[in-house]
């Protein structure tokens, strides 16, 4: 008994050493998680925000801004009588020759009087309601006999159903004209009235019209006086009217075709197109994109002016007649990517064969600045060669004057020592694909106000779609941010 009691006494010291072993587990587990959750929300709150942009394929052009005057071949409508203007087609229409465009309004009350006339005298021709709901039945009838029995009756056959639908139409009309006979002579009377009351302006030219009306429309290049471009004062006109005076000019028809922009450039300008015969210009502020030809280029005393000649686009262009003109001298295509995105960095220049691996990581060998120390290896990053030299980024270990010693393959050091004596500044970008910030070396090949072109394809360099920090300035290498 006695035993029984010291054994059941053990058994419960070891089920009580167990739960508090447990209850040790378990608490070490919760304390483990409850640290690595804070970990990643302490992490994912210090994560830096940035803006990013997406590498892409785009162009720059070494280019000359100036000052260009659109000449089109434009005649110019005035109105008749005076009174209020009515518009019948929207700016940028193409019309035909005799098209109607505008009309000016003689009597105000009278064309108003005469429209309620019109609406009340069209409103009182009616079908009577018995012939509609019986040719509606006999319709629906034939349109139902029709879909039966089409997939079994011969084609030709169908042809009755048409001519039955015809008969009932014909009947319906004629119901019509016998109502409307009466209002007929009203109807045309009050139609012909109204019209006199408003002076129809057409089209004297087939083409698109414009009721921007500027006071240039005479200029044409036959001739052209260049010095007109040395003060261009002009201000642009409200378009729509909505009234005009006798003479008063209202709209103009545009041709179509061939428009032409004279501008004033310079020498470096004249150099660079002398013997050209197409150029590419971007035009107004959108900066859009043309292949013009080079039409003139003249000498004026100490001027020299150019006349360009177009043949698309003119209606993106119908509301200008003073415009921005950038001409391209030469373009470069490669990635375009902001100015700000450029971080300049220091590499120093070492010779491959004092580069090694050495515990599966690329490193160099460095004279330690502490006398008799030992020397230990240090982990690099080679980011671009030359020949037989590679270059590597410059820290505190890796700098001018350092020396590296060379180191064979199982190790062991060399008496062979290079002194680092050259440091090179390269540009290139922070791209952050995985999350943080990787430095990428970058070949310019042209820059032009914000934006850079890049050389794409190199094996050390920036891909198509690669995300990149847009401001530099506000990260640094290895950083962490937020995607």
């Amino acid at each position: 008994m006695a035993y029984n009691k010291y054994q059941k006494k053990g058994k419960y010291n070891e089920s009580l050493q167990k739960q508090k072993s447990n209850f040790s587990f378990s608490f070490l587990l919760f304390v483990f998680f409850f640290f690595y959750i804070a970990y990643i929300l302490i992490s994912f709150i210090s994560k830096k925000e940035v803006n990013y942009t997406v590498a892409k394929s785009g162009e720059l052009s070494n280019s000359g801004t100036f000052t260009g005057l659109i000449i089109r071949d434009e005649v110019v409508s005035s109105a008749g009588i005076e009174g209020r203007v009515e518009y019948f087609l929207p700016e940028g229409a193409r019309v035909r020759k005799g098209s109607d465009v505008v009309g000016i309004v003689k009597d105000e009350k009278l064309l108003e009087l005469l429209q309620e006339k019109l609406s009340e005298a069209t409103d009182n021709i009616e079908i009577e309601e018995e012939v509609m709901e019986e040719t509606s039945k006999k319709v629906a009838q034939i349109l139902k006999d029709f879909t039966i029995k089409n997939n079994s009756v011969e084609f030709a056959y169908s042809n009755k159903y048409e001519d039955v639908l015809k008969q009932e139409l014909v009947y319906v009309n004629s119901n019509f004209l016998v109502q409307s006979s009466e209002y007929s002579k009203e109807l045309l009377t009050l139609e012909k009235n109204y019209k006199e009351q408003i002076d129809i302006l057409d089209s004297p030219r087939s083409g698109i019209v414009s009721y921007n009306v500027d006071g240039f429309e005479a200029l044409w290049i036959d001739n052209f006086d260049y010095s007109r471009l040395e003060k261009l004062n002009y201000d642009k006109n409200n378009q729509y009217k909505k009234s005009v005076k006798k003479d008063e000019s209202v709209f103009k028809t545009v041709d179509n075709y061939l428009w032409y922009i004279a501008v004033k450039i310079n020498d470096e300008c004249e150099k660079q197109i002398e013997g050209e015969k197409y150029i590419d210009i971007y035009l107004g502020k959108n900066k859009e994109k043309l292949i013009v030809k080079v039409n003139e280029i003249k000498n004026r005393g100490d001027n020299t002016y150019v006349m360009l000649e177009v043949d698309r686009r003119i209606q993106d262009f119908l509301q200008e007649r003073v415009v921005n003109v950038k001409i391209a001298y030469k373009n470069y295509d490669g990635l375009k990517i902001p100015k700000s995105a450029v971080v300049t960095k220091k590499f120093v220049k070492i010779p491959f064969d004092f580069i090694t691996e050495i515990d599966s990581k690329i490193s160099v060998l460095v004279e330690p600045d502490q006398e008799n120390a030992p020397k230990k290896p240090h982990t690099v990053n080679i980011y671009k060669v030359d020949g037989d030299y590679a270059f590597i980024p410059m820290d505190e270990v890796v700098k001018d004057g350092a020396t590296v010693y060379k180191v064979i393959t199982d190790n062991s050091i060399m008496n062979d020592q290079f002194t680092i004596n050259e440091v090179k500044e390269f540009d290139g970008v922070f791209v952050v694909n995985k999350g943080y910030t990787v430095f990428k070396l970058i070949d310019e090949i042209y820059h032009e106000d914000d934006f850079i072109i890049v050389k794409e394809g190199t094996s050390y360099g920036i891909k198509k779609f690669d995300r990149i920090v847009t401001d530099s300035r506000n990260v640094e290498e290895n950083e962490i941010l937020k995607r």
